[in-house]
């Protein structure tokens, strides 16, 4: 009825699809899935949006899509996912669903904590790159939102210290993170930039630096803004620098961070730890130190060097890596086998990357930290 119409429009915005009489009657035989989507830096996209059990991860990509004034086509770059709770800080453990799963199937355990809790997902892009490449038929604007998008995942990843950075850099992406959030006057003290929200700008680790200084890094970016790091560039330049300076100072950069327990290793994998972070991008895969707060990188395989990888068992990646010729000139091969119960989306995300790429050969550049 009416109200009912209205009811929806009041929590689904105005591009996305509103339920129909149908759909609303059959919430009286099967109860509706309550789902939150929130952006990357926290904003809400979809907050309490009732939906028929039987729609699936796809179809909610598309309604966050269009919240995000995105082309629609977009939805193919987008996933879904939300933390688990009893993931280690450290690399919190991203459950990504398939595009195919009904939503009424994710109110079950173990995948929520509860029957019938509302879901709340977070959207992300697949890949931040530096270079965008525009779709047919998309605007300016919607360019400019998939850019955002990207900024703020990115931007994200620094904060909370899966990218770290040394503290000279840390210094210039905070001014840049705080002048996408916020509107900077063109002469600001140390005390605005404080009360326009620096801090949550500056990667949580770095934070204590010079503890005996609460405007330390107010200091610091209140001088780099002086020295024209903003000044009059727009925001999708702004971004553009954020992104290509993050790039050029780590590997970890554009990456799927997964942790994981190796149970066998051989060859250079042998001295590894048994809890590590496993990190895959466009070049590859990388053993990442957990308990670096600098994501020390152990090892670095690239796809031209991988033999094969496949996920096994459900909880466990297999992967036989290409080795140096031995003495009598034969080809050594050696293995790393993982531990981790997303295995197969690990799996999964390395076999897209190796497809992107499969035409020039996959390196892997050592960036500093």
């Amino acid at each position: 009825d009416g109200l009912t119409q209205r009811e929806a429009r009041a929590v689904v915005p105005e591009a996305a699809v509103v339920p129909d009489v149908e759909e609303v009657e059959a919430f009286a035989q099967r109860p509706p899935c309550v789902v939150d989507v929130a952006g990357p830096n926290g904003a809400a996209l979809l907050r309490a949006l009732p939906l028929s059990p039987d729609t699936d991860v796809q179809a909610l990509l598309l309604l966050a899509t269009r919240a995000l004034g995105l082309h629609e086509a977009r939805v193919n770059f987008l996933y879904l996912y939300s933390v688990h709770a009893d993931s280690n800080p450290a690399c919190p453990m991203r459950l990504v669903f398939p595009t195919d799963l009904c939503l009424g199937d994710l109110y079950m355990p173990p995948r929520s904590g509860s029957h019938g809790a509302p879901l709340r997902f977070v959207v992300l892009r697949r890949a931040v790159v530096v270079k965008e490449v525009s779709l047919q038929g998309e605007t300016p604007e919607q360019r400019t939102a998939f850019r955002t998008l990207g900024f703020h995942q990115l931007a994200r990843e620094v904060v909370d210290g899966r990218i770290p950075v040394e503290e000279r850099t840390a210094g210039a992406l905070a001014g840049l993170h705080l002048a996408i959030e916020a509107e900077l006057p063109r002469r600001v003290t140390a005390s605005q930039l404080l009360r326009l929200g620096l801090t949550s700008c500056v990667p949580r680790a770095l934070r204590d630096v010079n503890p005996t200084n609460p405007k330390h890094w107010a200091q610091v970016v209140g001088r780099l803004l002086a020295e024209g790091l903003v000044g009059r560039k727009s925001d999708e330049r702004i971004m553009e620098e954020y992104i290509a300076m993050v790039a050029e100072r780590h590997s970890l950069f554009g990456s799927h961070q997964y942790l994981a327990l190796l149970a066998n290793r051989t060859g250079p994998a042998a001295s590894l730890p048994e809890e590590v972070i496993l990190a895959i991008n466009p070049g590859g895969l990388l053993v990442v130190d957990p308990r670096s707060a600098r994501r020390n990188i152990l090892l670095m395989v690239s796809y031209p060097e991988m033999r094969r990888f496949e996920a096994s068992a459900g909880n466990c990646l297999n992967l036989s890596v290409k080795g140096s010729n031995g003495a009598n000139g034969f080809e050594r091969v050696y293995f790393l086998e993982a531990l981790t119960p997303l295995a197969e989306e690990m799996a999964t995300v390395m076999r897209n990357f190796q497809n992107s790429v499969k035409h020039r050969r996959g390196t892997l550049k050592l960036g500093g930290a």
